[in-house]
């Protein structure tokens, strides 16, 4: 009984449960609203991001130092990206709108295209740098778990999709 209690399955059914969810795929973690993030506000952001980390440091056994600070940095990222995906989404608008006026202004393309790389690019950057704080947050073996969690992640979506 006590493996049970202390494995990593009951520990996310016990996250699971402390945030009002349920079983996978039935409303809970894995059945939440899956917004596009220029959809969510601050708080639904943060709470997302919360969830997620704290369901990955059950998986890489995680000290809660380590896991109050990779929320803290990814909720940070989160917040510098979310702009640009809003700015990303409107620009389909502004795009859509250049392409069928009467006359392409090429010049108003190609700076909205060079804004956008330049945001892109910069948050490119803090994204590489979190990252990197991340990993130093973790120890080797965790950042080795971390990997395979996501290579398993990754496959299993690939196969979900050609499926």
């Amino acid at each position: 009984m006590q493996a049970a209690a202390e494995s990593k399955a009951y520990g996310h059914f016990r996250l699971a449960a402390a945030e009002g969810g349920g079983w996978p795929g039935h409303g809970g973690w894995h059945g939440r609203d899956h917004k596009r993030l220029s959809e969510m506000s601050e708080q639904e952001v943060a709470d997302r991001v919360e969830r997620m980390v704290r369901h990955m440091a059950i998986e890489i056994d995680a000290t809660d130092e380590q896991e109050t600070r990779i929320i803290g940095l990814m909720t940070g990222l989160a917040a510098d990206i979310k702009p640009l995906a809003e700015r990303m989404q409107a620009t389909r608008g502004e795009i859509s709108g250049l392409l069928t006026a009467t006359t392409i202004d090429r010049e108003a393309l190609e700076r909205l295209r060079a804004a956008r790389l330049a945001e892109a690019d910069r948050i490119s950057k803090t994204l590489v740098d979190t990252i990197a704080e991340v990993a130093e947050t973790l120890t080797p073996e965790q950042r080795a778990e971390l990997a395979e969690m996501i290579r398993e992640r990754s496959e299993m979506r690939g196969r979900h999709r050609r499926g």
